[in-house]
Parts: C-alpha cells; sequence; structure tokens
C-alpha cells in the first residue's frame, strides 16, 4: 500500500483507494447481476445451511465406499473404477464447499476473503477436472459392467482386469488434466484495498481469457 496515496471520493470513483484497485472493482461489485432480497435469503439459506449437510453426508458417504472398494479383498476392474469415482466425488464436494460456501462468507471475514482469493485459482480449476474425471469414469466403469455381462470370456479377460482398469484411469486423469487446463489461465489474484474492511486484501479478477465472450460461449458448450 502506497501510505501518501488518498483515497476519496474522487480516487473511489475510479476504482482506487491508497494506490490500490479496490477490492471488486475489476467485476464491477457483482452489480451486473441485480437479484431480488428474497433470492439473496434463500440463496443464504441453501449455501449456509444445506450444502454443509448434504456435503457432510456425501463426504461420508463416498469415504466409505472409497475405502470399501480399496479393500485387498474387493479389487477387481468394476471397483477400481468405483473407487476412484468416490475420490473423484469427495473432491468435487470439497471444491464446491470452497467455491459456493466460503464465497458466500467473504462479505463475513476478512480473514476467508483473503484465503478465498488466494486458492481460488487452484481449486477452480480442481474442481471441474474432478467433475470431468466424475463424469468419463461413470462412463468407463459401465463400458466395463457391459463387457463383464455381454462379451466372451476371452474379450472380458482381456479388458476388465485391474491393470487395464488402471491405464484406462491414468489415461481419463491425463485428459480430464488437459482438457481443463484452459480454466488455469481464467483468473488471477491481485492486491487490493478493501472498503467494507479498510485493509489491503486480495481479490480474484478475470482474465482476458475469461472475458472473451467467444471462449465463455465455447466453454458452456463443451462443460459435461
Amino acid at each position: 500500500m502506497n501510505a501518501s496515496s488518498s483515497c476519496n471520493n474522487e480516487t473511489v470513483a475510479n476504482g482506487q483507494c491508497h494506490g490500490l484497485s479496490i477490492c471488486g472493482w475489476c467485476y464491477d461489485y457483482g452489480e451486473a447481476r441485480i437479484v431480488s432480497k428474497e433470492y439473496e435469503t434463500f440463496n443464504s439459506i441453501v449455501i449456509s445451511f444445506l450444502l454443509p449437510s448434504i456435503g457432510f453426508l456425501g463426504l461420508v458417504g463416498n469415504g466409505l465406499s472409497a475405502f470399501t472398494y480399496s479393500r485387498k479383498e474387493m479389487v477387481s476392474s468394476l471397483n477400481v473404477y468405483l473407487c476412484a469415482l468416490a475420490c473423484s466425488d469427495i473432491v468435487i464436494i470439497l471444491t464446491a464447499f470452497f467455491l459456493f460456501f466460503m464465497e458466500s462468507m467473504r462479505k463475513r471475514s476478512e480473514a476467508i476473503t483473503y484465503y478465498f482469493a488466494v486458492l481460488s485459482p487452484v481449486m477452480f480449476p480442481l474442481g471441474l477436472t474432478a467433475q470431468t474425471l466424475s463424469v468419463f469414469i461413470t462412463v468407463a466403469s459401465a463400458f466395463d459392467c457391459l463387457i463383464l455381462v455381454a462379451a466372451s470370456e476371452r474379450v472380458r479377460n482381456m479388458f476388465c482386469s485391474v491393470w487395464t482398469s488402471l491405464l484406462i484411469l491414468f489415461i481419463i486423469v491425463c485428459v480430464a488434466f488437459l482438457y481443463n487446463s484452459p480454466h488455469m489461465f481464467e483468473i488471477y489474484v491481485v492486491d487490493c484495498w478493501s472498503m467494507p474492511y479498510g485493509a489491503v486484501s486480495k481479490d480474484v479478477c478475470p482474465t482476458a481469457l475469461r472475458s472473451n465472450p467467444a471462449a465463455t460461449s465455447q466453454n458452456n458448450r463443451l462443460e459435461p
């Protein structure tokens, strides 16, 4: 922060305070999205109470599934997929909790505002990658079931093995990370001045890639 820089109505109108951009300036403080008070109340209830409750149950369920399918006695080609699916769903729940619950708490805590901005460039693409993984793993497990039921024994021995499942999982992970890699370049972290807290903080701003309508519409069509 530049202590010699002023912060008055004129500088605030230009998005500057104490030599720093005002937090929220790069996305118009979210004012482009006008919502009713009733919607904000409903959204707050869902994100603050229902999402953590359902997410906790999901973590417990998927944790138990991953533990069960990873036991030596349960090793099979299908269970490899199911274990990986449970793990990817756990990542989805954790990143959703961060991106939705933590984001809604930014107005209530300076520390949450700071760490949300710092971790968002990682959590955002990680959550989308986990979603892609879940879709691809579900399709792979469905094909595994189809081969187990409908194919000959020779084909089953060739494709429905643990080694083959692990190889396919490795390919899926690589494809999912490559497919979602552009999201790593859609946001960046900036130092800014927080007007509510009157202190230096950090914020997340969209890059030129994120602000490009053509790129955004293409991503929306391709999202699984």
